[in-house]
């Protein structure tokens, strides 16, 4: 299917690619980096330290930005037996932990010092999400590897508990706010609250990391990502909840889903149009408006 090209930025953009693996998950952020730097943009790649040779081979800047997952020993190992859970806990705990706090920790020295309009990462570097959101830079992730079977948001991630009284009931609420979140404080989850726009959350004093407290957040952007919601019933949450569990598919209707998607995929090109309007407009680019 034919997708129409969104308008081009005037102005040339500095783009970081960013990824936490090898090769394989190089060689598809290079396709863009290639394509981009055809249309004049200035890239760079940021890597654990075994990919910087492979990266500057292929012509590109490579900076070093830790995060060592590959084998550096010639020496060949014992072959280990399938066992899942071992990889879950490596993409838990390697990529998603110890290995995202260290490339966020070098990621953010490196865009302070290169400058960079936009990022782009593999799924996996995580801590390149976390450097960008706390810069105030756009970025995009790209799908290295197969998508939903290592990284999956129960894996990466606690089970997020939302409470919200909608917005209308929270200045009828009285003290329900005050005791929810003392029991949430008390939970081995992350939660995200809602208060409405007529509270200021500062009044709520000072929480744990893990409760992320907002005045309004967009229903259809933490519904997808919840494991349990509480309200107070109101029809908006209910609807919205029940729509989010009908709409979420049976394995037989998400491969036909992902054919066709596939069968229907741009061109390359189209993604680095993607990134240019990213980095102009500093905008979100929903689903809708990329399909366009």
């Amino acid at each position: 299917m034919a997708r129409r090209s969104l308008p081009r930025s005037l102005t040339l953009l500095r783009i970081l690619l960013t990824f936490a693996g090898g090769n394989g998950h190089f060689q598809p952020l290079a396709v863009l980096a290639r394509i981009a730097s055809q249309r004049g943009h200035s890239v760079a790649f940021a890597c654990q330290s075994g990919m910087t040779a492979s990266v500057r081979a292929e012509g590109f800047v490579a900076y070093d930005t830790g995060g060592t997952t590959l084998l550096t020993s010639s020496t060949r190992v014992t072959l280990l037996e399938l066992d899942s859970s071992r990889e879950d806990r490596a993409v838990r705990h390697t990529f998603a932990g110890n290995v995202a706090r260290e490339r966020a920790r070098a990621l953010k020295a490196l865009c302070a010092a290169w400058h960079p309009d936009v990022v782009v990462r593999d799924e996996v570097d995580f801590g390149a999400a976390v450097a960008a959101e706390q810069l105030g830079l756009p970025h995009a992730s790209v799908l290295v590897i197969a998508a939903g079977v290592l990284v999956r948001h129960s894996l990466v991630a606690d089970p997020i508990v939302y409470f919200t009284l909608g917005t209308i009931f929270n200045l009828e609420s009285g003290d329900l706010f005050e005791r929810v979140l003392g029991a949430l404080a008390d939970l081995p989850v992350s939660s995200v609250v809602t208060v409405g726009r007529e509270l200021d959350p500062s009044q709520f004093g000072k929480l744990p990391r893990r409760i992320r407290l907002e005045r309004y957040i967009p229903q259809a952007s933490v519904l997808p990502r919840c494991s349990l919601v509480v309200s107070h019933a109101g029809s908006a949450e209910i609807r919205s909840a029940i729509a989010d569990v009908l709409a979420s598919p049976t394995y037989a209707s998400a491969a036909r889903e992902m054919r066709s998607e596939i069968q229907g995929l741009p061109p390359v090109e189209y993604g680095v149009d993607l990134l240019e309007r990213l980095a102009t407009t500093r905008e979100p680019l929903h689903r809708a408006e990329a399909q366009a």
